[in-house]
């Protein structure tokens, strides 16, 4: 087994096949003057699609300071286009709802303070100090009208916080794995009198809905990406609303690569290889290993039977096409299908 396991499965840092939905979510978060309204963005796709992916790179592209410094040591920064000419725009850290605790309303609130203030240094000062004597009252087990009016009152300050904030840039919140936010068998229950819909406002999923549909994501674009048929119900929601309130819809559903795009994303895994070799410079633990990961990457990148057998196999989903690449390369062996030289 070599040293860098998953070594070869690493992504390319260039994005493929996705110029088109990029467009759809630039235009959805451009900073306009003359219109401050909500905006919603839904891409949807199966596991595995790149999903995630696409969020990073938007985020990139719209500034948001973590993936920058995250990706700070690309080589392929100076080809990536930079979305600078949007106006002033806040794009939060990735809210990422597999994080069961993002299911509570008060936790979603904070977290969408914590993905603004570390990313756009948001000032929630006066939601900060209301929420600290919430959180006290809980801890000193205070009656229940003093808990539920102070973590009010903590509500009240947070959006007037965010709101101030929108007076200058717009906010893009971005939520991933949205699908997490369904509420199972809640429409049963509530069509059967067990549960009224009042009752759900303390979940994530009933408080985000409520909000845009009380208009208080103003100067906003919201992003949620999820799959899509886990998470058709709370989509479903969100259609909803938008029309309701006349808002911005941008549906961006991801679909597998084709032949050609799976060709270039070899061969750019391949020149993005060959780079890390030539910056080892023969030196440090991985450097052979960097040095034979290039050879064999160009190898498969030249090798247009293979590419066809790799597409055929994968149906041109991104993380199968990783992880396929990768099991050649660790094993060292060809799966016999990928032998084949004929694909009538």
């Amino acid at each position: 087994m070599s040293q860098t396991l998953l070594s070869a499965a690493r992504r390319v840092e260039t994005m493929v096949g996705r110029d088109d939905e990029l467009e759809e979510i630039k235009h959805a978060i451009d900073s306009n003057p003359n219109d401050r309204g909500c905006r919603v963005v839904l891409i949807t796709g199966e596991g595995g699609i790149g999903k995630s992916r696409l969020i990073e790179e938007f985020l990139w592209r719209a500034g948001n300071p973590k993936m920058r410094r995250e990706q700070r040591n690309s080589q392929y920064l100076r080809d990536r286009e930079e979305w600078t000419h949007m106006g002033p725009v806040t794009a939060s850290d990735v809210i990422d709802l597999m994080d069961i605790r993002y299911s509570a309303k008060n936790q979603i609130v904070q977290g969408i303070r914590d993905a603004l203030v570390d990313s756009g240094g948001v000032d929630f000062g006066r939601f900060g100090r209301q929420r600290d004597r919430y959180l006290k009252a809980l801890e000193a087990n205070a009656g229940f009208e003093r808990v539920d009016s102070l973590a009010k009152q903590a509500e009240d300050m947070f959006w007037e916080d965010y709101l101030r904030h929108t007076q200058s840039n717009r906010i893009v919140l971005t939520f991933d794995t949205a699908e997490r936010l369904v509420i199972r068998s809640s429409d049963w229950a509530i069509s059967r009198g067990l549960l009224r819909l009042g009752e759900l406002v303390i979940s994530s999923q009933q408080w985000l809905v409520q909000q845009l549909d009380d208009r208080r994501f103003a100067n906003t674009t919201l992003v949620f990406a999820g799959r899509e048929r886990e998470g058709e119900p709370f989509f479903a929601k969100l259609r909803d609303v938008s029309a309701r309130q006349n808002y911005s819809l941008t549906e961006v559903s991801l679909g597998l690569l084709d032949q050609a795009e799976t060709n270039e994303y070899f061969q750019l895994l391949a020149q993005e290889w060959s780079q890390r070799a030539k910056l080892s410079n023969g030196h440090g633990l991985g450097a052979s290993e960097f040095s034979r990961i290039n050879r064999f990457m160009e190898d498969l990148a030249s090798d247009e039977d293979r590419l066809k057998a790799l597409q055929l196999l994968t149906g041109g989903k991104p993380v199968l096409l990783s992880l396929y690449s990768d099991l050649i390369h660790e094993t060292d062996e060809i799966p016999e299908l990928l032998l084949l030289s004929s694909f009538e």
